[in-house]
């Protein structure tokens, strides 16, 4: 198998097998390879079929239905798992690794989502959604790098976008306010959806099929992430390389999605 391949972490938990799902469907639509990175030596694996539980060995995956189609790679990785998870994912098209449960702990697994040089997918919450939109979490300063990928992954997919804009208005001071009557922020938010259109508008003009709905949130970013995560296929996010892991650690925005996102997430890297 060459180069262009897709990598998925398994560890024996059921949330690794719906990553490697996930990471199988993707990689039959990339039309590339799946190396699957076995860890802890594990020999057997429990999943649902959604008509009642199942198992298959390692040695029978290559075959397994879950990966029918796709040229299929099994290699073991022991000891210290973000090392060796990294290197043998370090040329491939993308790594895929289960967002909660298993042997990789929440602390492994976003030190190898940080750390890694490729794109990472961290596959949580409802993994088979694909009538859903791709999400994109947009700002003033959000990367080109991010925006590029959610519209062409919405392009490749067939379906729309989400753009989700997170604010929080100024609070008026209490005498310009009668009491008991609500603040008037329609000025405001006519204000942030023109931002977020102007923000857009070259990759609309890029993109010009796909659809894209704009979605303004009254709350903070990671809140205004996760809710987009529950009417979403995928969440595409960007991160910074290893400032992203203290970040991370205290509380960021991406780190909260990963804890909390209902569909996977996709970390572009520029």
């Amino acid at each position: 198998m060459g180069t262009s391949r897709v990598v998925v972490c398994l560890d024996g938990s059921i949330p690794s097998v719906a990553a490697l799902r996930w990471a199988a469907g993707e990689a039959r639509r990339l039309r590339v390879g799946l190396l699957v990175a076995n860890f802890a030596g594990r020999t057997r694996f429990a999943f649902s079929r959604g008509t009642g539980d199942d198992s298959f060995s390692v040695d029978d995956l290559t075959t397994c239905d879950l990966v029918e189609g796709v040229p299929t790679e099994m290699t073991t990785i022991a000891g210290r798992a973000a090392p060796r998870l990294l290197e043998v994912s370090s040329d491939a098209e993308m790594l895929v690794i289960a967002g909660s449960g298993g042997a990789l702990a929440d602390y492994v697994s976003r030190r190898i989502a940080v750390r890694a040089g490729i794109p990472v997918v961290v596959v949580r919450g409802q993994s088979l959604c694909g009538r859903r939109p791709i999400a994109v979490g947009v700002t003033d300063r959000s990367a080109d790098h991010v925006l590029g990928t959610a519209f062409s992954a919405a392009a490749d997919r067939g379906c729309g976008l989400l753009a989700a804009r997170a604010y929080i208005s100024a609070i008026p001071f209490r005498s310009s306010v009668a009491d008991g009557e609500e603040a008037d922020t329609s000025e405001t938010e006519a204000e942030e959806r023109a931002r977020l259109s102007r923000v857009l508008a070259p990759w609309q003009e890029r993109y010009p099929g796909v659809p894209v709905e704009l979605e303004l949130a009254h709350t903070s970013a990671a809140a205004a992430l996760v809710a987009a995560s529950h009417r979403a296929q995928l969440v595409v996010v960007g991160r910074h390389g290893r400032s992203m892991l203290a970040a991370g650690l205290s509380g960021s925005p991406v780190a909260q999605l990963l804890r909390r996102a209902a569909c996977p997430v996709f970390l572009a890297r520029q």
